[in-house]
């Protein structure tokens, strides 16, 4: 099963069984990679005139840099991820050799100077947060509180936080990151999971995941993150939201797609990368034509490049040898970017063995990037034999442990005055000075500071002082951001902050005024902003009601979605927050249905039925057919639409079975007159159960024998199928399509056999969207009872449909070699 792990995995990256793989490489004159000292490959860049690149440190005072981050005194924690691919067969990967360092510039001359082993013996640790007296290290399966009590640069102990975490046999996809938030928790990149300590205690929290490896944060907030080949992502709100109402399932507005240009313009021949041998891949002149590695992204928050470059988001690109700089267009709010250059990188090498895999702004306030270098980057399950070849015959797999740590600055930087001086001594007044300071690094330190270790009172009336009065409105949302990180915020304070002049802080203002204990006050503050002429005002406004436990919610709520219904996006986020309110929503809805603005109720209705369905809970579904009854006429689509949410909602659940007799509501809707509304009302009907059938089918209503071919299924599908496809169907954005929902799941045995055989390639539409990816066949790695039993087990989880090819019929399609024309 390892084996279809690695194929299915680097099918996904382009490499098929079987498919020819020219070696293009050999026509093209492909200079040498040696491995060159730290002033050497110094040489190999370029970068706009008017900017420096600078060495901060090199081996051997660090050694193969994957992530680093910087505490209060300007040290650096340096992940080391050492036992990354020794080889082109990867043995040894897993020996415990990994390390996180702590780098020090004890004489001030901008290099690090002294190394301390902060943390040895770790396999593949992935990624490190600095943080009061010691570092937060994710070490998989484990995430660990390293305390260093007296400073000594070597963890006194790891103690686990949490655990079970990937990233020992697939470090491509896994969890990464480690980024202190606006909010005080701890984010991670490709995760379902954040992370804070309140009161001594780690707490957990889960949130929508995003991203492949690399995370960042603007001055608001939002986080921004990227796939191999999808350059930039973000959050349009924050990601706990859009997973709060499993009812409702993961909510619009995450891993939203922000880059718009994937071409790339490396200043050398880039053959060596692992689908090099598909015409897409690199040009004519053997220069990568796209992104297919890009990470380590960089929201440019810091002073010591050009004032233009505020803002923009620094990209790595380790396979292409250069550094990406894109901004955002004018009228984006954040959300739409494009090459800030042109058709030039920002930063570019001549060295093939230049991998920039991680950037931030440091404290110096320059743009600071890990610079793995070495030849072979690419891991072990995704290599195909064209890259293979080329490591081999070009001595590109040695030597590792080198690495390198650089910064970028504009010319007229002065770098040595940047940070603050006195930080050795400085204390709570001075943390909470530095919320307004320029540069973003000292922003976040000083509130993460007074978060960890307290505030006096004085320094809490400081506080709302900066809050409410502070020049920069950055330095308005870091205050914010401390008082409701130290528990200190104030209904007084938060109702002005909620109506500052930026809408920033007052969105964020909103967010803060869930931790008020008085949830009337707390109600009216939201409600007033439902009127903000901001949309992301308006956004939080919806989000933070959702929060509340008041019932009179409800009506706002159903207000809202009355005006609103018709966008996708508001009706998703404040559904998100109805976990509790189904029933309430849909009262308040039909009291006021009136008042809908056109085409907004029917669409509401059928996610508020297929939320009731999901839970399937029979109150829940009683409740909304009785309130059906009264919107017959005058609302006959919004009648049937419900209905056909409900079943969807109940064909998820895959729970339709209850010892009780059919709803007399249910009976009338189906002799209903209105033909839309009895044909939904009898097409729920014909997936519940109003009798009891456990004794014949079993716990979960099946049949034994399509229960074990669903079990062995499973099997097949976690084993193969999950990393790119994920355990809720839900696949990945520019990586795999979904299959939960998708119409592809209820196309005829014969294709789907034939597409777990034979592999399919794009592009194909999924769900009202086109995928140009491929992906593999398994005709060598699947039995026909293996192919039939992943499919049934997939029919069953995303669909509800119990139904799968035999073994005879996957057979004869095995035998006709190729896969269907469509």
């Amino acid at each position: 099963m390892l084996i279809l792990v690695a194929a299915l995995l680097a099918a996904q990256n382009g490499d098929h069984a079987g498919e020819a793989q020219p070696e293009n490489w050999r026509a093209w004159e492909i200079s040498a990679a040696p491995a060159r000292s730290a002033e050497e490959e110094a040489a190999s860049f370029r970068v706009p005139e008017g900017y420096r690149v600078e060495l901060i440190a090199s081996e051997p005072l660090l050694h193969d840099p994957v992530a680093f981050s910087c505490d209060e005194r300007g040290r650096v924690f340096v992940v080391e991820m050492r036992g990354f691919m020794p080889n082109a067969d990867g043995r040894g990967e897993l020996e415990p050799i990994g390390a996180i360092a702590r780098l020090e510039d004890r004489d001030g001359d901008g290099r690090m100077d002294t190394r301390c082993d902060f943390l040895l013996e770790l396999v593949l640790p992935r990624a490190v947060c600095a943080l009061s007296g010691g570092a937060l290290v994710l070490a998989p399966p484990d995430l660990l509180w390293c305390p260093d009590a007296d400073d000594d640069g070597i963890a006194d102990r790891a103690e686990v936080v949490a655990t079970g975490f990937a990233g020992r046999d697939n470090p491509e996809h896994a969890p990464n990151g480690l980024l202190w938030g606006l909010d005080n928790w701890i984010h991670l990149a490709n995760c379902e999971r954040s992370f804070r300590m309140r009161n001594g205690i780690w707490e957990e929290r889960r949130v929508a995941s995003g991203g492949q490896w690399g995370l960042t944060e603007d001055d608001w907030g939002r986080r921004y993150f990227n796939y191999n080949s999808s350059p930039l992502h973000a959050d349009l709100v924050p990601a706990h939201y859009l997973v709060r109402n499993p009812n409702f399932g993961k909510a619009p507005g995450g891993s939203v797609s922000v880059g718009r240009d994937g071409a790339t313009w490396p200043s050398r021949i880039t053959a060596g990368v692992n689908r090099g041998y598909q015409p897409a891949t690199l040009r004519t002149d053997g220069r990568l034509r796209s992104f297919t590695a890009v990470c380590g992204p960089a929201v440019f928050r810091g002073t010591a490049l050009a004032p233009a470059d505020l803002g923009t988001v620094f990209l790595c690109e380790p396979s292409g040898n250069f550094v990406r700089q894109e901004r955002f267009d004018p009228d984006s709010d954040g959300m739409r970017s494009r090459n800030a250059r042109g058709e030039e990188e920002f930063w570019t090498s001549t060295d093939e063995r230049f991998r920039p895999v991680n950037a931030t702004t440091g404290p110096d306030g320059a743009l600071w990037v890990a610079d793995l270098y070495r030849g072979l980057i690419q891991h072990r399950i995704f290599l195909t034999s064209y890259l293979r070849k080329q490591v081999e015959e070009r001595g590109l797999a040695q030597p590792t442990g080198l690495g390198r740590l650089w910064r970028v600055a504009h010319e007229s930087a002065d770098l040595r005055a940047a940070a603050p001086t006195g930080l050795a001594e400085a204390g709570p007044a001075e943390w909470a000075a530095w919320l307004e300071h320029p540069n973003a690094f000292w922003r976040v330190t000083g509130q993460r500071l007074l978060v960890e270790r307290g505030a006096a009172p004085e320094i809490i009336a400081q506080l709302e002082k900066l809050a409410l009065e502070a020049e920069d409105p950055r330095a308005r949302v870091h205050a914010l951001g401390a008082l409701d990180g130290l528990v200190q915020t104030k209904a007084a304070v938060l109702a002005v902050a909620a109506k500052d002049p930026h809408p920033k802080v007052r969105a964020f203002a909103l967010r803060c005024v869930e931790s008020l204990a008085d949830a009337d006050s707390a109600a009216n503050l939201w409600k007033e902003a439902l009127a903000d002429h901001d949309p992301a005002v308006r956004r939080q406004a919806v989000l933070s009601l959702g929060e509340s436990p008041l019932p009179s919610v409800s009506n706002l709520l159903a207000l809202e979605l009355l005006r609103e219904g018709d966008d996708e996006l508001m009706r998703g986020l404040i559904l998100s927050g109805a976990r509790h309110r189904t029933v309430e929503l849909a009262v308040a809805l039909h009291a006021s249905q009136a008042s809908a603005e056109p085409g907004c109720f029917k669409p509401v209705m059928r996610d508020l039925g297929r939320c009731a369905g999901r839970s399937a809970e029979l109150s829940e579904m009683r409740s909304l057919l009785s309130l059906s009854l009264m919107s017959m006429e005058s609302e006959p689509d919004a009648v049937a639409a419900m209905m056909i949410g409900m079943r969807e909602g109940l064909m998820q659940s895959k729970r339709g079975s209850w010892a009780v007799p059919r709803p007399a509501s249910l009976a009338q809707l189906m002799e209903s007159e209105r033909l839309e509304i009895a044909q939904a009302a009898r097409a729920l009907d014909a997936v519940c159960t109003w009798a009891s059938v456990e004794a014949i089918l079993g716990e979960d209503g099946l049949p034994e024998e399509a229960r074990a071919r669903i079990a062995a299924g499973r099997i097949v599908y976690e084993t193969g199928c999950i990393a790119c496809h994920q355990s809720d169907g839900g696949g990945l954005a520019g990586l795999a399509p979904p299959l939960a929902g998708s119409e592809w799941l209820d196309r005829d045995d014969d294709t789907l056999a034939g597409v777990v055989l034979f592999g399919l390639e794009g592009p194909i539409q999924v769900k009202g969207e086109e995928w140009n990816l491929a992906m593999p066949g398994h005709a060598a790695l699947l039995s026909d009872a293996q192919v039939a039993e992943v499919i049934s087990f997939v029919r069953w989880e995303y669909s509800g449909r119990v139904s799968a090819p035999d073994h005879a019929a996957v057979a004869a399609r095995r035998a006709s070699g190729k896969p269907k024309a469509d």
